[in-house]
């Protein structure tokens, strides 16, 4: 991949970052500006003779904007999900990835050999814009029925802060078939994610949807903090679960240590969408309950 260099980076076009530019490129500085808008030729300055109250929200930040908190997630932390997508060619996405200048995970920034799980095959750990965790996954073969596409399927892997306590949520309540394992070192799983430790992973479908499965993988003798994410706080992640029955579905994880976040701790109805309620599991995931809708 080309490399290059510059003197001064500014981010953003605007009145004081074009000005900026040009100063800094008047005096000899090789100079790079950095702007996600589309780009404004003159006269066209869309903006230029507006009121505030012309432009969205008064030309103000929002107070939902303003209270959202990006996620500071490490792959260790329990209540970080990582997304696992399995790929045709690892290499060729990464320098894809790499262009556009998406953070790499993995050190060095290339596929390690993996066997963990459902991952077997060459693998790299990325953070995408809103800091969830992707994991890319070549594998070793694909299968029969695998899409014409890069993207081939795809998984979860859950961070849990205690296996036992999350499997009577998953396994007791909502009907998981878990393997459980047992804590071991997994020398490419360290190197994948840069976590050296012990790991005890369970994997079990998801019931009704058995073409996905769920992993959870709980870390010891880590440095470990707990995530506590909002729902409205870019990176946190939600689940989303069709029951047969709402209401006792919500009182069974409430008793195995979920906490209701819908207001009052009631369920709402969405219309077209049905009845649904928010639950947060003891791992800060948010699962999102929908009432099964009646046979037509």
């Amino acid at each position: 991949m080309e490399q290059n260099s510059f003197d001064a980076i500014v981010v953003g076009s605007g009145m004081s970052g074009g000005w900026a530019a040009k100063e800094l490129t008047e005096k000899g500085l090789k100079t790079l500006v950095l702007e996600r808008g589309r780009m404004v030729r003159h006269p066209d300055y869309p903006t230029a003779t507006k009121d505030p109250w012309e432009l969205p929200y008064g030309n103000r930040i929002t107070q939902e904007t303003r209270h959202r908190k990006p996620v500071q997630s490490r792959v260790q932390d329990p209540g970080v999900a990582t997304t696992i997508l399995y790929v045709r060619n690892v290499d060729a996405m990464l320098a894809k990835l790499q262009k556009a200048g998406t953070p790499i995970v993995t050190s060095p920034a290339a596929p390690v050999q993996v066997a963990f799980g459902a991952t077997t095959g060459r693998a790299v750990v990325v953070r995408d814009p809103d800091g969830y965790l992707i994991e890319l996954v070549q594998p070793a073969s694909f299968p029969a029925d695998a899409p014409p596409s890069d993207v081939i399927g795809a998984g979860v892997r859950m961070t849990i802060n205690n296996t036992d306590q999350t499997m009577r949520v998953y396994r007791d309540i909502m009907g998981f078939q878990p393997k459980i394992g047992s804590f071991s070192v997994n020398e490419g799983y360290s190197k994948l994610t840069g976590v050296k430790g012990e790991t005890r992973l369970t994997t079990a479908p998801v019931p009704g949807e058995p073409r996905l499965t769920f992993e959870f993988v709980e870390f010891r003798g880590v440095d470990r903090k707990p995530m506590q994410t909002r729902i409205q706080d870019p990176g946190s992640m939600k689940f989303q679960f069709v029951v047969r029955n709402l209401e006792t579905a919500a009182n069974k994880l409430t008793s195995a240590g979920g906490k209701i976040q819908s207001v009052g701790g009631k369920q709402v109805n969405l219309g077209g969408a049905g009845p649904h309620i928010i639950v947060r599991d003891p791992n800060n995931f948010y699962l999102i309950l929908q009432q099964q809708p009646a046979p037509k």
